[in-house]
């Protein structure tokens, strides 16, 4: 084992010992701040699970309802699309 290793490992010891176990508190993190944290701390299945939670309460952006899909023929359905794709992204 080399010398630069050891002290790392030696390093990452302590500070584990030293550092309190805190419970994170995930409701109090912005939407970036937990992204930020589930992609950087991949093996935390609790803060996957809260972020994911979080995305799936958020409204559904949508384009074209059944009902107009249903009484549109395929080319409105296509206009209509192509008309809310602007609006949306102010094109």
């Amino acid at each position: 084992m080399n010398s630069q290793f050891a002290h790392s490992l030696i390093s990452s010891f302590f500070w584990l010992r030293l550092t309190p176990l805190r419970k994170l508190d995930y409701t109090s993190m912005s939407d970036q701040e937990l992204k930020e944290y589930v992609l950087n701390n991949k093996d935390n299945q609790q803060a996957f699970y809260a972020y994911l939670d979080r995305k799936l309460k958020e409204p559904k952006n949508i384009l074209i309802s059944v009902d107009e899909l249903e009484s549109l023929t395929p080319d409105l359905q296509v206009e209509l699309v192509a008309k809310r794709l602007k609006e949306k992204f102010n094109l």
